[in-house]
């Protein structure tokens, strides 16, 4: 890498190069590097090599990044990545031609010497025209040889350049890129410390992918605290299989050591009493990913650790609706003006429950949706409380909704409902 003065040193070695060569070609023939407004036309055979333009090398400009840490200290030393665009314009008596003259000697020039060699530099550093200002420049140690080639503009593009010098008659001209020129910055970067162990994890690539959620009993049977919950789909089994259910702390790694839990590529299976008791599953809508996790940790997590993998694999999203059921419909009782539910699974204190109270045949009457009383309770329970202050006796099948899941009500043999039925 180069200090500030390696632009500065391009051109210098530029304006040496081609004098070299043009004044063996062109006799009195100068080179220069102010702009083409500010150079007297006096007739004189002259180059003028002008840096009129400095843009972004594509190959280089991201190759330092980061160089700082997440601390925001520095780690390695930032640099820039230049290309330099120069416009050569060439004056002289045009009944001699001595323009495409020179125009000829500076393309010979450059094509025969397109790279400026460390060499080339040096000697240009050691020039009494320049050691008093480039003597600090460092542009021959750089890691790349700045490369000089033709660039081609088009007549608009020429004749938007020349633009700029509206006070100047159009010299015949030619531009050429320099390339790469890379600047360091001057800070030293953080010293940090030595690799003491190497650490490769390597691993199939899968893209697992769910088609679709159900309950182990059917395609159309409800998903309660008793069921088993199916995922069909493909590339499912990873070498570890991991359940995400979307809130912190809901992602569990399936182990087919554990009772009821399948594991195969197109097909999980895990008992919902299993997600209940690890994760803490509450009833309402659900959203399931499946996982292959990446362990790169020595040793290795368990696998029934519930922490969400740094890295994997992951699948796409499927909604399912975890339906409430009612415990122990004999533990339903009255006890004016409070009626007591107990509903599995737990009942957390940011859901919002529901009693769903309908009127039990051949008895007619409204039905009822009573929200529940919270007052007192201060964590998940399984009990919940209703306030029926207005509702009229009878006997009414009970339902509880949760978070807009509703728990079933139970059928007999010939499909008519039976319970559980609440006595007021």
């Amino acid at each position: 890498m180069s200090n500030f003065l390696a632009i500065a040193t391009v051109t210098a070695t530029l304006k040496r190069t081609l004098e070299v060569g043009v004044n063996s070609d062109v006799n009195g023939a100068v080179v220069a590097t102010g702009r083409p407004d500010t150079l007297a036309d006096d007739g004189s055979p002259r180059i003028n090599l002008y840096l009129y333009q400095v843009s972004p090398n594509a190959s280089w400009r991201n190759m330092d990044l980061p160089t700082r840490s997440g601390e925001g200290s520095l780690t390695q030393f930032p640099h820039v990545a230049l290309n330099l665009h120069y416009l050569l314009s060439f004056t002289g008596d045009e009944s001699t031609l001595v323009p495409q003259r020179l125009l000829g000697s500076a393309v010979r020039t450059l094509v025969s010497r397109p790279w400026l060699g460390r060499d080339t530099i040096a000697r240009t550093l050691q020039d009494q025209a320049y050691s008093a200002f480039l003597a600090d420049s460092d542009l021959a140690k750089d890691i790349e040889l700045v490369r000089v080639t033709p660039q081609h503009l088009s007549l608009e593009e020429m004749s938007k350049l020349w633009a700029v010098f509206p006070q100047t008659a159009y010299a015949l001209s030619v531009s050429y890129t320099a390339t790469v020129v890379l600047i360091k910055a001057s800070e030293p970067p953080q010293a940090i410390l030595p690799v003491r162990e190497r650490r490769v994890f390597v691993a199939p690539m899968s893209h697992p992918f769910i088609d679709t959620v159900a309950a182990l009993s059917g395609d159309s049977a409800p998903i309660t605290a008793s069921e088993t919950l199916v995922i069909i789909g493909n590339q499912l089994a990873g070498e570890t299989t991991a359940l995400n259910f979307g809130a912190p702390g809901s992602v569990i790694k399936l182990d087919p050591a554990v009772a009821g839990v399948l594991i195969s590529d197109t097909r999980l299976e895990v008992p919902m009493s299993t997600l209940i008791t690890t994760l803490n599953l509450r009833a309402g809508p659900q959203g399931v990913q499946v996982m292959h996790p990446i362990d790169m940790v020595d040793p290795p997590s368990p696998p029934a650790t519930p922490a969400h993998p740094a890295v994997g694999f992951e699948s796409n999203v499927e909604t399912f609706v975890f339906r409430p059921t009612v415990a122990n419909p004999s533990s339903v009782s009255v006890n004016p003006p409070v009626i007591k539910v107990d509903v599995n699974p737990k009942v957390g204190l940011s859901q919002r429950a529901q009693l769903l109270l309908n009127p039990k045949p051949p008895a007619a009457g409204n039905a009822f949706t009573i929200n529940s009383d919270d007052t007192g309770r201060v964590d998940d329970s399984t009990t919940l409380r209703f306030p029926v202050t207005s509702v009229p006796a009878g006997d009414y099948f009970m339902r509880v909704m949760i978070d807009g899941a509703v728990s079933l009500l139970a059928v007999d043999q010939n499909n008519a409902f039976k319970g559980p039925i609440l006595q007021i």
